[in-house]
């Protein structure tokens, strides 16, 4: 039987240099051993050889490993007899050693667990120096060690703070004298052999894989650590995390870093990650969820990368954006349907422009112009669309129903209610999709909660006076809460689940308006905006998100369809029959006036120079600055602008006129 089948390599051992001998038998070894057992200097070639307590030197994962070290060389110096000092390491890590005798140490590993299956070395090596000065060293430490121990116990023994300051000190410095005894007890010491021995660990195939958190909710951008917890066959419990192998589903949502279980959210979405050893595999979920707009609140129920995916761009009802829109305006193509457009176009992440008419028809077009496709629905389209996370457009029909159609213009669903949709259609982050039907004969306004696949979530009597209609829309704020006009001078904060969470009734005299035309709006701070929508009260009310009263604002004597937009320092934008009026967040005093006629639609604020785009009933489109100024305007077209504009990732400019035209309004010169 060789070396190999007895688990020993052999080591002649120049300086530090060490040659491997392979072939040397057991008995071979015992001539060498015979010829050195005669004392030689100490640089000489020493012979020793480490064995292992494992079969071909292969563990497994729960196991310790044990090496041997037998010295077969005995050392004498220039000043007397030599003591051998052996020392064994593997990697950077020093492993536990006991001398059993002059010539042979025993070495024992921690366990061996996942983190350590591969291929190491265990390495040895072997100092020497002068058993006398050792010794010698040895017996100095043993009496410094001694006196200290006796300073101790006087230093207990005493109340005297004198005498214990004394014998503190004392203590101080035999202890800084029993350290240099230990440093120079090691620089005595002087290498002269070293040698390795290579061994393997390897895996267990674990019973289950742990991945936490199971699941994980990360904002777009963020990231998350998992780890990975494996049980083994004998039980035992192992943190696999940094010996596994990571993968994500679908990259495209989240991605690996560099560091081992860490994961980035690159996209919105929801998809799996595992860790897998030995075969065996452990999966988390993960939501990737957007980063929270501060302007739009949550959009994850939104389309992602669509530059105005629903009415007023916003579930908050804030038509604010960053993109810019152009300083020297002109028409860059219309689009004409058989019937008036009073829908705002929603523009899709790959450009498509989406918008109904009152033609009854439901328009896709190209980003220049051309049609794509449409879709006929049973009657006039008055509802804005909202697009959702997977592109489906929703929008709301005088047909009683609301469509779902998907990206290519086929119909994904209908859900049918009893009385004409004229709201339009808003997404909350969860996905939900709500509506209101208008009054409507002998029934109420009602708003509608469904899911993306159809199926209705709950309902919510808003309206029980049938004299009145509910042509308003609603706002959905960051936390989910759902705010809309209820009966006249009501606004209403319904849960997400239903149910009410407080009723807003005007302290003031509402009057008798019979329509419920005004949208609430939703600020960044979550200030709830809301008119009454009374003919002879036309205060604006700032309600905090508690339903308490934050401001009310004169009486403007304003009429029409009042709506709300936001600056960047939350100013409030009122748009109205007369022009647009500037308030303050903070108590709701006029700061601004922006006169140009009769408006009928909302503005949208734009860029980092807050630029006010809005369109007049006489079909000229304006852009005005932030001191209220006009920037330009642009007549582009023979009829009213009743429909609230939109803007692409271009910059360019969508709006639908009374005369059935959608128009786009883009920089001059730039194809």
């Amino acid at each position: 039987m060789n070396t190999m089948n007895n688990l020993k390599r052999y080591f002649v051992v120049l300086g530090i240099f060490s040659i491997t001998l392979p072939g040397m038998s057991p008995s071979a070894l015992g001539a060498a051993a015979s010829s050195v057992v005669a004392p030689v200097v100490a640089d000489s070639s020493p012979i020793f050889y480490i064995s292992s307590d494992h079969d071909c030197d292969t563990y497994k994962m729960g196991e310790y490993g044990v090496f041997t070290v037998n010295l077969l060389t005995e050392f004498n110096g220039a000043d007397g007899s030599q003591e051998a000092v052996v020392r064994g390491t593997v990697g950077q890590n020093q492993i536990a050693g006991m001398a059993l005798d002059d010539r042979v140490s025993v070495f024992t590993t921690p366990k061996f667990m996942a983190v350590d299956t591969g291929e190491h070395d265990f390495n040895v090596n072997i100092f020497i120096r002068s058993k006398a000065r050792a010794n010698s060293l040895r017996e100095a430490i043993r009496k410094a060690g001694s006196s200290r121990e006796e300073l101790i116990k006087l230093h207990d023994s005493t109340d005297d703070p004198q005498a214990q300051e004394y014998y503190q000190l004392r203590i101080d410095e035999l202890g800084l004298v029993i350290n240099e005894y230990y440093r120079q007890l090691e620089n005595i010491l002087t290498v002269v052999a070293s040698g390795n021995l290579r061994f393997k660990v390897n895996s267990v195939k674990p019973v289950s894989i742990v991945v936490s958190p199971a699941a994980a909710t990360i904002t777009e951008g963020g990231m998350q650590n998992f780890a990975a917890d494996g049980e083994f066959p004998d039980g035992h419990h192992e943190n696999i995390t940094s010996v596994s192998q990571w993968s994500a589903v679908n990259p495209s949502i989240v991605a690996p870093t560099q560091i081992v279980g860490q994961f980035t959210a690159v996209a919105p979405g929801n998809t799996v990650i595992s860790a897998s050893f030995g075969g065996t595999s452990g999966i988390a979920s993960i939501t990737v969820v957007p980063a929270i707009d501060p302007v739009c609140g949550n959009t994850a129920g939104l389309q992602q990368g669509s530059p105005w995916p629903m009415w007023r761009r916003c579930p908050s009802n804030n038509s604010r954006t960053m993109m810019v829109g152009p300083d020297a305006p002109e028409v860059k193509w219309s689009f004409t349907t058989g019937g008036e457009v009073r829908t705002t176009p929603v523009i899709a992440a790959d450009g498509t422009i989406y918008f109904g008419s009152l033609d009854g028809k439901f328009y896709a077009l190209n980003p220049d112009g051309t049609q794509k496709w449409f879709y006929q629905a049973g009657e006039q389209i008055w509802s804005s669309a909202a697009i959702g996370t997977d592109g489906t457009v929703y929008f709301g029909s005088h047909d009683h129903k609301l469509y779902a159609l998907n990206p290519d213009g086929t119909q994904k669903w209908s859900f049918t209610v009893n009385q004409p949709i004229l709201s339009a259609v808003n997404i909350a982050g969860d996905g939900t999709i709500y509506f209101i039907r208008d009054v409507y004969g002998n029934d109420p306004a009602v708003l509608f909660a469904v899911h993306p696949d159809g199926t209705e979530k709950w309902r919510y009597t808003l309206v029980t006076d049938l004299s009145m209609r509910n042509m308003a829309s609603l706002s959905v704020g960051q936390n989910g809460t759902i705010y809309v006009g209820g009966e006249c001078g009501h606004l209403l904060a319904i849960n997400p689940d239903g149910t009410l969470k407080w009723d807003y009734i005007v302290g003031d005299n509402p009057g008798g308006h019979p329509y419920i035309t005004i949208s609430p709006a939703v600020d960044p701070d979550g200030t709830v905006y809301f008119w009454p929508g009374a003919a002879n009260n036309t205060r604006v009310h700032a309600i905090n998100s508690d339903s308490t009263l934050k401001w009310r604002s004169e009486n403007m004597n304003m009429s029409g369809l009042m709506t709300f937009s936001f600056g960047d320092d939350r100013s409030v934008y009122i748009s109205d029959g007369g022009g647009i009026i500037i308030l303050s967040p903070l108590n709701g005093q006029q700061g601004g006036f922006i006169p140009d006629g009769n408006l009928q639609a909302s503005p949208l604020i734009s860029g980092p120079d807050q630029t006010v785009y809005f369109g007049n009933v006489a079909g000229t489109f304006y852009a005005a600055r932030h001191d209220y100024s006009i920037k330009w305007s642009l007549p582009v077209s023979d009829s009213g602008l009743y429909s609230s504009p939109s803007m692409g990732a271009d910059g360019t400019i969508y709006v639908g006129s009374n005369n059935g035209k959608v128009i786009a309004i883009g920089q001059a010169g730039k194809k």
